[in-house]
């Protein structure tokens, strides 16, 4: 399909009309770079930058980082969750000094070693999911304390009142405040990725001495991971601390909330005044009087006296 060009028009003296060419519109910006887009601000707002490492060239991410991380598209997120393990390679020096005989001794144990650092990290998970079960249940709790504390306003709340339930309600939600930091790092110390080491079939089969420093290599990374897993399980275990402080301060104040509207709703009487109230006089019952019922009249008929009997006695 060829473009064609409009005709040329007779008159030579007469300019041609210039073609109406439609403008190149300006590409239109991809979801993609969207989303990149959005992805460089979230980085420079809460300043965590993908490519930041500590003086020894290691990296284990602190929660805020690896939660905006987890929003970053894939081209902007780090690899291997954000984890770089150190450089050992100057611990690892001392492993050049094993004499040949004790090679497979050492090899043994830094192999058991590395196993122990690995099952100690596991039971540091299993920790912290138990932890996290907790920290929903406080939480609930918190939530349902917050919510009575509040109905228990009234509708014409007195200062004191008021003075009660903010203060409860302040603490209330400071406790939830610290129970969801707590549970994002239990959390974070159970789900995070773990980085271990250990030495391979072909190391053990073609050189001993090679088996036995990648399993003292494995040891000081599974070490590196149990270390970083124990300081966020600490870290949360503090803040639920903090929250359990909170949390009692609430309670308390919920419970002088409830003595507060217990005595102010019962009504009172003055002790000056004696209020007696007599017992209630009987009304005296008025009985209908009956009406006769329709008999005949009275008979007027002199009634008969009876005659004295007389007891005739015989005479000799």
């Amino acid at each position: 399909m060829t473009d064609t060009q409009p005709p040329e028009p007779d008159n030579e003296d007469t300019p041609a009309e210039p073609s109406r060419v439609p403008a190149p519109r300006a590409p239109s910006a991809s979801p993609v770079r969207w989303r990149a887009r959005a992805g460089h601000g979230l980085i420079r707002l809460f300043r965590v930058p993908p490519d930041r490492v500590d003086s020894k060239g290691a990296r284990w991410p602190s929660t805020k980082e690896q939660f905006i991380w987890d929003l970053l598209p894939d081209e902007l997120a780090p690899n291997k969750d954000g984890i770089i393990e150190p450089k050992f390679s100057d611990k690892l020096k001392w492993t050049e000094d094993v004499a040949d005989d004790d090679v497979l001794d050492m090899y043994r144990t830094s192999r058991e070693y590395r196993q122990a650092a690995d099952d100690t990290t596991r039971n540091l998970e299993l920790k912290a999911a138990r932890l996290a079960t907790v920290l929903v249940a406080l939480l609930t709790a918190n939530a349902a304390l917050v919510v009575y504390e509040i109905t228990r306003l009234g509708h014409d709340p007195s200062a004191w009142r008021w003075g009660l339930v903010a203060s409860s309600a302040l603490l209330g939600l400071a406790s939830a405040g610290w129970l969801v930091v707590g549970l994002t790092r239990a959390v974070d110390a159970d789900q995070r990725m773990g980085i271990t080491s250990r030495s391979s079939i072909e190391h053990v089969a073609h050189d001993e001495r090679v088996a036995m420093v990648s399993e003292v290599h494995g040891y000081y990374v599974s070490d590196w991971t149990r270390r970083n897993k124990a300081d966020r399980l600490l870290n949360a275990r503090a803040a639920v601390s903090r929250s359990m402080v909170c949390l009692i301060s609430s309670a308390v104040f919920a419970l002088a909330l409830t003595v507060h509207t217990t005595l102010a709703d019962e009504p009172t009487t003055p002790p000056s005044e004696t209020t007696f109230t007599p017992p209630p006089t009987p009304t005296p019952s008025t009985t209908p009087t009956p009406t006769p019922s329709p008999s005949r009249a009275p008979s007027t008929r002199p009634t008969k006296k009876p005659k004295p009997k007389v007891r005739l006695s015989s005479t000799p």
